[in-house]
């Protein structure tokens, strides 16, 4: 079986939330990989190429931001709702 360390994924432009985010998941867990992406752009490349994961390396939680410049967050999970759909 997989050890992985549980992992979080924030989406926000606000670099204040990515220092919130991360303060709270590790009081939770120390262990807690946090990935962070100020550009739902980049986060959706990121896991578009992350291609088919392993269920215990996907995120437990997403803190998404949904008013952001480029894309809001409604848009983000639109799309990979769409990409969840193709692979079913």
């Amino acid at each position: 079986m997989n050890n992985s360390s549980p992992s979080l994924l924030i989406i926000d432009d606000d670099p204040l939330c990515h220092f919130i985010g991360k303060r709270i998941a590790m009081a939770f867990r120390e262990d807690m990989k946090v990935l962070n992406f100020t550009s739902p752009v980049e986060a959706l490349k990121f896991i578009e190429n992350a291609g088919n994961i392993d269920v215990l390396t996907k995120p437990i939680a997403v803190f998404l931001d949904i008013n952001m410049p480029e894309m809001n967050g409604w848009e983000l999970l639109a799309r990979l709702d769409i990409q969840d759909e193709k692979k079913r």
